[in-house]
């Protein structure tokens, strides 16, 4: 009943768990590029149980990995694998129905939309159920000290990448005690790890997401006042170290250590990177299926690195890290030096410059906004783009951009990083090049891939609106957000949900990655934060 592909998920899977979390490096980069300490492994809770954890995710097929690896064993693993075994060749034997049997799956939250509430009255409806209690160490499960916020209401899951757009609307409907004790989660991850992994399950370790950290605690400082930087100062400056780790060691000869990058006359920028050159567990089947196909066209682990990479740059598929700009498995984050990613350390050491200076050592102040002074300069020498008039990613082994313009390039716009001339030619390519009848596209290229056109996604109408806000563009900043708001409106009339995608071409309701969930924190969020202005 295992057929060829099957065998080669096992021989694959056993190379993972055994070798998964040791340290594995890209030809050509550093040793420096090693995890330290506190970049800890991914599950350990395989074992020895690993072939079978390897034939249960590739056989229970109508499960996918996230739902199978979060899931709490009813008994001993170690009995449920004897089962298994003793059941596995049997006539009629059904791989879905034992994982019934031996498993608690995540419930559904049970809610049933009231089809006569508005947008606003379905969001506050919604709150209490994307609300979860402190909770200790569990399976794959990171135990967090104080309650949060997840993105819908059937996950247990705190990722990071979309936390800050859902603290947006718990700053705009109030919630007050419930924003702090987000950013005191995150800081506690922070002090626990040395950064923030993509999500609070062991199998996220490894990578971290877009570091948002600094601006999770603007938003409490907007309510708490200017202290609250003293009191987050370390994990500041800890969430700083992880981005600049091994910086030491660059040198000529040595211009790849980790997740930084030497360029040819000594300018560093960062990059998004991972120790692991082994399948995310949480995609297993789909990054598997990726290299067998692929043959030996690319080594696998370094697929596999680029694929995790990926994950930690909080955007998923799409032209912006394809080689090729049309297939997964060119995909090429690691050789890519992201705008987004460079201009968020921008703010990280401007925080950090002005949070020493308020505490009084204008020694380290000065040193954070020198290191920030020469991002900039970094940011607008080599990711701005003349004759495209763009912030684009630099494809640093070739010496040039990507040539996907994607809605990332207005980071240095939000965080106001640029003179006026440079954000005149971005603004003026975001009107021809982006705007459509239902607000942005996350890239002019159409694909099949989420992070494309004709998608759009709230996160990214909140970040692009107030970059054209910083530059005094109102009326584009307004035609713009009407026609999403009106967009959001309209497909909650006619489907009474909230989703992450919309395709913002033809005006279709969303259907998004969570088609059964009612309601999408970070979309609800930036509803609540745009009314509210």
């Amino acid at each position: 009943m295992y057929n060829q592909l099957k065998i080669n998920y096992l021989v694959l899977f056993l190379a993972f768990i055994s070798g998964a979390f040791s340290a594995c490096k890209n030809a050509g980069e550093s040793p420096a590029s090693a995890p330290p300490a506190n970049e800890a492994n991914a599950p350990d809770h395989f074992g020895d149980e690993a072939p079978f954890w390897s034939e249960l995710l590739t056989s229970a097929t109508s499960f996918n990995e996230r739902d199978l690896l979060d899931a709490v064993p009813k008994s001993p693993v170690s009995d449920i694998r004897k089962a298994w075994e003793s059941q596995k060749q049997t006539a009629g034997f059904d791989p879905q129905k034992f994982v019934t049997d031996h498993f608690d799956l995540p419930a559904s939250s049970g809610f049933m939309p009231d089809t006569t509430r508005n947008i606003a009255e379905h969001i506050a409806a919604l709150w209490p159920l994307w609300t979860r209690p402190a909770a200790e160490d569990a399976g794959t499960f990171i135990g967090l000290p104080y309650p949060y916020v997840v993105r819908t209401a059937s996950e247990r899951t705190l990722y990071y990448a979309d936390s800050y757009f859902t603290m947006l609307g718990l700053q705009a409907a109030g919630k007050t005690e419930l924003l702090e004790q987000m950013v005191r989660n995150f800081a506690a991850l922070i002090d626990r790890f040395g950064y923030v992994p993509t999500g609070n399950r062991t199998y996220y370790l490894g990578q971290s997401g877009p570091p948002y950290f600094a601006l999770m605690v603007d938003l409490l400082a907007e309510t708490k006042g200017d202290e609250v930087y003293a009191e987050f100062l370390p994990q500041l400056e800890k969430e700083y170290a992880f981005w600049m780790a091994g910086m030491e060691t660059l040198s000529p000869t040595n211009r790849l250590v980790r997740r930084l990058v030497r360029l040819g006359d000594g300018t560093v920028l960062n990059r998004y990177w991972s120790p692991y050159t082994t399948p995310r567990e949480w995609h297993y089947r789909a990054d598997v299926q990726m290299v067998t196909a692929q043959a030996a066209a690319r080594p696998a682990g370094d697929i596999y690195r680029d694929l995790r990479a990926m994950t930690e740059a909080g955007w998923g598929y799409s032209s912006r890290w394809f080689k090729d700009g049309v297939h997964r498995e060119t995909t090429h984050t690691t050789e890519i030096l992201p705008v987004d990613l460079n201009a968020l350390l921008y703010h990280l050491e401007t925080t950090l410059a002005n949070t020493w200076r308020a505490a009084g050592d204008a020694e380290k102040g000065t040193v954070y906004d020198q290191r920030a002074e020469q991002r900039r300069k970094a940011v607008l020498g080599y990711l701005y783009h003349g004759p495209a008039g763009f912030f684009i990613d630099l494809d640093f082994p070739n010496g040039e951009p990507t040539y996907v313009p994607t809605l990332a390039g207005l980071f240095p716009l939000f965080f106001e990083m640029v003179p006026k001339e440079y954000a005149l030619a971005v603004v003026q390519n975001v009107e021809e090049d982006f705007v459509r009848p239902g607000g942005l596209v996350l890239t002019p290229h159409y694909t099949k891939e989420a992070f494309d056109s004709p998608n759009g996604a709230a996160a990214w109408h909140w970040l692009t609106l107030r970059s054209l806000r910083n530059y005094g563009y109102d009326e584009l900043a307004d035609k713009i957000e009407s026609y999403w708001l009106t967009h959001l409106r309209k497909a909650y009339a006619e489907s009474h949900r909230l989703t992450d995608w919309y395709n913002v071409q033809t005006l279709e309701p969303g259907i998004g990655a969570y088609p059964h969930a009612d309601g999408y924190a970070p979309t609800a969020a930036v509803f609540l934060k745009l009314i509210e202005q």
